[in-house]
């Protein structure tokens, strides 16, 4: 944690360009999704992944993470 009790983010230092996705590029990797639905996750829903910064004005996110999470979403249903 860090000094204001926030969880810290663990995983690899560097990421390989193509795991790092804009809520658009997850659109297009999830189609049940809107860039409009990922920006809703983003603000705590369903446990969605945190973002890992930001590419110029774009949220960014670490595929991986985004994948496990449908996959964990899709397996309750």
């Amino acid at each position: 944690m860090n000094e204001r009790g926030e969880q810290q983010r663990r995983g690899p230092e560097r990421f390989h360009p193509r795991d790092v996705v804009s809520a658009r590029e997850i659109v297009l990797r999830l189609p049940a999704l809107t860039v409009q639905r990922v920006h809703d996750l983003r603000r705590g829903r369903l446990g969605f992944p945190e973002p890992i910064g930001r590419r110029g004005h774009e949220f960014v996110w670490y595929w991986p993470e985004v994948r496990a999470w449908a996959g964990r979403l899709l397996r309750r249903q």
